[in-house]
């Protein structure tokens, strides 16, 4: 990059500084001026003494009035051996005119009378031919003014030959034409490279900033005006481009030092705004307005902030990115070509004009630093080509140990998931003697490994019967774990709580904070069996209809009353409670058995599991499982099974009430006493009567049970049983008076005769 730097740029920067003008300007020439349009005013032998004398470049509106016309002649002496063919520079005559050459009409540079205000096109006119040996007349008719400004401008008077003239004038523009056609060769490449690669944004944000600065700079070319003459096409072509250049530039250094921050998207956003006026007013051909608008507007608003910007952001990028200190470097060129250019132009530096210049090096160096990203890109390529052999063979050994390892690691998974199965597997008992004389049967079949469905079943106080099926969404290990912590938090909480509504409640509670960020959920049938009372009290959350199957072969259906667990805290869980008949059985399973699909993509249905239930009420608990399992495998064919399949079958004896042994009497009495005191009474009443159905009981246990049983039903408003039930205490102990007198009370109540 220094090479390039010092043998490309800094030639063309010292070639601009040294251009300067071998010609000499007329020495304080002196022209003829007046206002209005006199007859023949072009002519030589025009009396012109009375005009003005003045010297140009001046502003004729102040020196002589306003005016719409004005004429201004120079008399210039032809030496005879005068042989070059000669021309005539004026710079820029405010803003039209029509130029002659001894009483001929020579002046097109002005494109006079066809348009007008062509404030910026330089008056260059040959002069030819000229009277040898005499005083030659060279007059202007001048019309239209700019900002209030008519006659020449800007530039020294210069005549002399034409050819050295020519040069002179337009030797920048010819170089400048020069530069235009790299940058139409750099754009094209970088914008084919673009679509090659569209991931490369800053190539296309490039192209289109080379785009917008060819349309500008060779509409500010003065030679343009020998090949096509439309003026309003050139100004509006230099408005557009120039009020497009700082929007692309912007995007091209953000997208090339990949910048994202909010300040730089506003500001490509305000320089497109504020471009947009500036167009208009060009496509509506106000030069004045335009110019006012750049000037006082434009310039001073979103240029200075964006330079700034732009130096920031480099200087900032410059720190990591080596390519992003050699932007900065080129891009602090631009200033001093601008600041240069300003000098020349006000004269006090006597030169030609370098910003082109400093511009085409600009130029080529962003594209060097650009492109030198491709080279990198071609080396690496390269350099992979000639090791891809060798780099082939490594990752293939390195692909070869990964897998080795990888197989490894699927072995030792696989060993854990069967572990974790049988772990899983073994907390769902298979036994179920010590359920005597209820009899059970549990089949568990996992789509997977593990599964998410589950049963238990176990006893409390020795008399509660506790039956559990649950499902689980989805499969594998997370739904395997979560269905292990239910389970869990469902034997904690059952441990001293018979209630299944209760229960169900305190285990959502907990899943609801455990799953707070899984989408998993559980669905759950509970039920407790009363063994003294025979009695089952269930919830069924959200899981599938169980069945009651009679041994008639009716089906009694506990459909799902709550919504499943695990998302809603606080739920209200409703708890039913029903009678069960010698030979009842209870039909637990998942939807898995329901859901299954054969070849036809037909379901097996709740309906179809019905029937098979109706038909064979008579099985045992094992014969019913086993049937069921193989008629679900004589639905599904060859289909496999979409879900996990779990099956409880559940039969309870002609006679559920046990026998108490004595030393638990007093404890379910103390218990009774308690739910007593605490207004739990239902609860208590069912204590009193597994009580009272005792037969080996001592008589102090018969007489304290049946005045507590008296007291219970006296509250329930149930008179016939507090009679019964006081009347045997009495019998007991007869000296009780108190206890006489609610006998006595309970019979006049009753209309019971002593």
């Amino acid at each position: 990059m220094k090479k390039i730097f010092l043998f490309f740029f800094l030639p063309l920067l010292c070639y601009g500084l040294s251009l300067s003008s071998s010609l000499t300007t007329i020495s304080e020439p002196v022209f003829l001026a007046t206002k209005g349009n006199p007859p023949g005013a072009e002519k030589i032998d025009f009396d012109d003494s009375s005009w003005t004398r003045l010297r140009m470049p001046t502003n004729l509106r102040t020196v002589l009035g306003e005016a719409e016309d004005y004429w201004v002649r120079l008399h210039v002496y032809v030496p005879k051996n005068h042989s070059e063919l000669s021309a005539l520079c004026v710079g820029f005559i405010y803003t039209s005119d029509a130029f002659y050459l001894n009483g001929t009409l020579k002046g097109d540079r002005g494109l006079y009378p066809l348009f007008s205000n062509q404030h910026d096109v330089i008056r260059f006119y040959f002069l030819y031919p000229l009277q040898k040996g005499e005083t030659n007349i060279l007059a202007w008719h001048i019309k239209g003014n700019f900002e209030n400004y008519t006659g020449m401008q800007r530039f020294s008077i210069i005549i002399g030959p034409a050819h050295k003239l020519f040069w002179k004038i337009y030797s920048l523009d010819v170089i400048s034409l020069g530069f235009l056609i790299v940058y139409s060769v750099i754009m094209m490449y970088f914008f084919l490279f673009f679509l090659r690669r569209p991931i490369e944004k800053d190539y296309l944000f490039f192209a289109l900033f080379l785009f917008f600065l060819i349309l500008y700079s060779l509409a500010r070319l003065q030679i343009k005006h020998f090949v096509f003459t439309n003026y309003t096409f050139w100004k509006q072509s230099e408005f557009i481009g120039y009020y497009l250049l700082l929007p692309t530039v912007l995007l091209f250094f953000r997208q090339f030092l990949q910048r994202t921050d909010l300040f730089g998207k506003i500001l490509v956003f305000l320089t497109l705004l504020m471009g947009i006026p500036g167009i208009i007013i060009a496509l509506l051909k106000d030069w004045g307005l335009a110019n006012t608008y750049n000037f006082k507007i434009y310039q001073i608003s979103v240029f200075p902030v964006s330079i700034l910007y732009i130096i920031g952001i480099l200087v900032i990028s410059a720190q990591k990115r080596k390519e992003a200190l050699w932007l900065l470097i080129g891009f602090l060129f631009l200033p001093f070509g601008i600041v240069y250019d300003i000098l020349v132009a006000r004269g006090i530096i006597s030169t030609t004009p370098i910003f082109p210049f400093v511009f085409f090096g600009f130029v080529i160096f962003f594209a060097l630093v650009l492109a030198n990203r491709f080279v990198q890109l071609y080396y690496e390529l390269e350099d992979l080509n000639k090791n891809l052999e060798q780099k082939v063979h490594d990752r293939t050994r390195e692909l070869e140990e990964s897998n080795e390892r990888l197989l490894q690691a699927q072995k030792q998974i696989q060993f854990e998931l069967e572990l974790a199965q049988r772990i899983q597997q073994s907390m769902m008992p298979t036994q179920f003697d010590s359920m005597h004389p209820v009899k059970l049967h549990g089949t568990y079949l996992p789509m997977e490994e593990l599964g998410g469905d589950f049963y238990d079943v176990y006893k409390t106080e020795n008399r509660y019967l506790h039956l559990i099926i649950a499902d689980v969404s989805g499969h594998g290990v997370p739904s395997a774990l979560i269905a292990m912590m239910a389970k869990a938090f469902i034997n904690y909480y059952s441990e001293h709580n018979p209630h299944p509504a209760s229960v169900v409640s305190s285990v959502n509670n907990d899943l609801c904070r455990q799953l707070n960020d899984v989408e998993n959920y559980l669905t759950l049938f509970y039920a407790v069996v009363d063994t003294a009372t025979n009695t089952l009290s269930y919830v069924n959350a959200g899981h599938v209809t169980i069945f009651l199957l009679k041994q008639n072969g009716e089906i009694k259906k506990l459909p799902a009353q709550t919504p499943f667990l695990g998302k809603f805290e606080n739920l209200h869980f409703s708890e039913e409670t029903l009678s069960l008949e010698a030979g009842d059985k209870l039909i637990l399973y998942t939807d898995g058995i329901t859901e299954s699909r054969n070849e036809n993509n037909t379901l097996f249905g709740e309906g179809h599991l019905m029937d098979i239930l109706s038909l064979h009420s008579t099985l045992s608990p094992e014969e019913l499982t086993s049937l069921i399992l193989n008629e679900l495998d004589k639905f599904r064919g060859n289909v496999p099974y979409g879900d996990d399949i779990t099956l409880l079958v559940v039969e309870f004896p002609a006679e559920a009430k046990e026998i108490i042994h004595q030393e638990d009497i007093g404890k379910l009495y103390e218990k009774a006493l308690i739910n007593y005191k605490n207004k739990h009474l239902e609860e208590a009443e069912k204590l009193l009567t597994i009580l009272l159905n005792q037969h080996a009981m001592s008589p102090e246990d018969t007489y304290r049970i049946s005045i507590l049983a008296g007291n219970l039903a006296s509250q329930l408003n149930k008179w016939q049983d507090a009679y019964t039930y006081w009347k045997k205490a009495l019998d007991i102990h007869p000296e009780n008076e108190k206890l006489r007198a609610n006998v006595l009370a309970l019979e006049k109540r009753l209309d019971k005769k002593p």
